[in-house]
């Protein structure tokens, strides 16, 4: 849809059109070749995304990590066992783990549908390794919500996990708010204590 004219393209029009509205209504000012740039990417998306998300592009990642499995049915059923204990990158997977994964995959299974995450303390009990480096130092992965990136065994997408992230968003809506009042008495104090300085404080202009 690169170059394409107006009135050659309904999807490129309606585009342009909320760009149109945009300009009008709330005063949105791109340059030229911006526009067209925003135009042209917003235009080509869907069919770009199309191509990406796919259902072999998208299985593909989670059968490499064993989220996914064959079977003798289906080509991707339930997770793989082994696939999962890939992930470690080991040559030689011990007996003692495997069946340490075997007998705890309820416990981890449940852990996932009633959290969404498995957490460390969790693997901890169940007399997991720790996480080691390529250096082979051991890595404690205790981060929260405020990290999640760093977690592993998660469902992003998972009711207690998403209250997690709101609870933590209130939080820090919280802090900002108790700064901002702290700003605000701590002005009208020094407006109290000496009234004069409001006319000595530099005059400013905000746009």
């Amino acid at each position: 849809m690169i170059d394409v004219e107006k009135g050659a393209c309904d999807y490129k029009d309606s585009v342009v059109d909320v760009f149109d509205k945009a300009k009008e209504q709330a005063g949105l000012n791109l340059a030229s070749h911006k526009h067209a740039a925003c135009v042209d990417f917003i235009a080509c998306y869907p069919k770009n995304a199309t191509k990406a998300v796919n259902t072999e592009s998208v299985s593909a990642g989670f059968a490499e990590v064993g989220m996914l499995g064959k079977s003798r049915h289906t080509e991707y059923a339930f997770p793989s066992m082994y696939g999962i204990i890939h992930t470690l990158g080991m040559n030689h997977y011990p007996q003692a783990l495997i069946d340490l994964f075997k007998d705890n995959l309820p416990r981890l299974v449940q852990e996932v549908y009633d959290k969404g995450h498995v957490e460390e303390t969790v693997f901890d009990e169940l007399k997991f390794q720790v996480d080691k480096n390529y250096e082979e130092e051991e890595v404690l992965k205790q981060q929260g919500i405020s990290q999640e990136q760093m977690q592993r065994a998660k469902c992003l997408t998972h009711e207690h996990q998403v209250e997690l992230r709101a609870a933590k968003l209130v939080e820090a809506k919280a802090k900002a708010k108790q700064k901002f009042d702290k700003l605000v008495n701590d002005y009208r104090t020094l407006l109290k204590s000496n009234p004069k300085t409001l006319e000595m404080a530099p005059k400013r202009r905000y746009l």
